[in-house]
């Protein structure tokens, strides 16, 4: 996805985290590797991206919730 991606709303996101988060927990559990139905190897997603993933997911979220501005971006006078 990314942030060049069309605007997608925050269930839509918070779906992806979910779907994302659900992946890391497999690849924890079970590796990343496994094997399928005639018994070639295939890799799962790799463990990084997906780390790297569920982090911009997070921030797109945050941003959604804070009305489009990024969080912790506001203007400080006199600081």
């Amino acid at each position: 996805m990314g942030y060049n991606c069309p605007m997608s709303t925050l269930t839509e996101l918070e779906d992806e985290l979910a779907a994302v988060k659900a992946a890391i927990a497999r690849i924890r559990e079970a590796g990343q590797t496994k094997q399928d139905g005639s018994g070639r190897q295939v890799d799962e997603a790799k463990y990084l991206r997906l780390i790297e993933e569920k982090r911009d997911l997070e921030h797109r979220i945050a941003i959604k919730k804070n009305n489009g501005r990024v969080p912790g971006s506001g203007v400080i006078f006199g600081g």
